[in-house]
């Protein structure tokens, strides 16, 4: 048994697997957007009864979007020739943007660049 083209077909398999529920047919894209919507409402309705308020869930998202998922999607993009299905350029773009937060974050540590002070309104 060669041993090479095992654990390639093992590796291949998961990601054929995702590959064939983004781009399968339009049943499989209908239950991956249910799946999508249940897990987004869960989530909104989770933060609304533990007080967060709306406004405070659309700069939360606003932010993700922004300055994590778009400049990690980018850079997937832009590095990566063979993407691959939508969601693993989802995945992989959003877990890249949470890389550059934190090595922004480090760097702007490291030169004692401080945020503005915030006042509080007493």
């Amino acid at each position: 048994m060669n041993t090479g083209s095992h654990v390639e077909a093992f590796w291949r398999g998961p990601a054929r697997a995702f590959s064939r529920t983004v781009d399968g047919s339009r049943r499989e894209r209908i239950a991956l957007s249910g799946a999508s919507l249940l897990v987004g409402t869960t989530a909104v309705v989770l933060w609304l009864a533990t007080g967060v308020r709306i406004d405070e869930i659309f700069r939360f998202i606003a932010y993700e979007l922004a300055f994590v998922v778009v400049p990690g999607w980018l850079v997937y993009q832009a590095a990566v020739v063979p993407r691959g299905g939508r969601l693993r350029q989802i995945v992989l773009g959003w877990s890249l943007g949470y890389l550059h937060e934190i090595l922004a974050f480090f760097v702007s540590a490291a030169r004692a660049v401080s945020a503005p002070a915030i006042r509080s309104r007493v």
